[in-house]
């Protein structure tokens, strides 16, 4: 709800939004390069390969005539499809090296390498002793404040 209250978009363009940049896009292929425009896939369009700079450069004339306050701005699938890729091998290899060190850390501890130290009772006799001051205080405080207050005033907020 607070998304489609920021983008200023419907649920039916979130979704479409989302399924277009999903995992679900690696399944689909295509042989026709896509123009996607922000947050607003109802108006993909599908381009010819064969003469993208001549379509290119009608609908950057088309689009000047219709928005020329807006730059035209364009991607193709198959651009997409390979920062997508990039993307997922780098997640890859930050995750596998992230398993590896974890794996490798589990292994010194089942070794017996971990640390071990000792705490002094005091130390948390000392803990204690502060938590109970600090309740105490806080109660303290609320109770003359309550004490001090005028019931008339309590009364006639209630």
């Amino acid at each position: 709800m607070g998304v489609r209250k920021v983008l200023g978009s419907r649920r039916r363009q979130l979704v479409l939004q989302f399924l277009a940049e999903s995992l679900l896009l690696t399944l689909f292929s295509a042989v026709c390069s896509f123009i996607l425009p922000a947050f607003n896939p109802a108006k993909y369009s599908c381009v010819s390969t064969r003469a993208t700079q001549a379509t290119l450069s009608k609908m950057r004339s088309v689009w000047k005539k219709i928005s020329p306050a807006t730059p035209f701005t364009y991607s193709f699938l198959d651009e997409k499809f390979d920062s997508f890729y990039k993307e997922q091998q780098r997640w890859s290899r930050i995750i596998s090296w992230a398993g590896g060190i974890s794996v490798l850390l589990a292994c010194l501890g089942l070794f017996g390498l971990a640390y071990r130290i000792s705490i002094r009772l005091w130390i948390f006799v000392a803990t204690g002793i502060v938590a109970l001051m600090i309740t105490l205080i806080t109660v303290s405080v609320q109770a003359i404040k309550v004490a001090m207050a005028n019931p008339v005033k309590s009364l006639r907020t209630e």
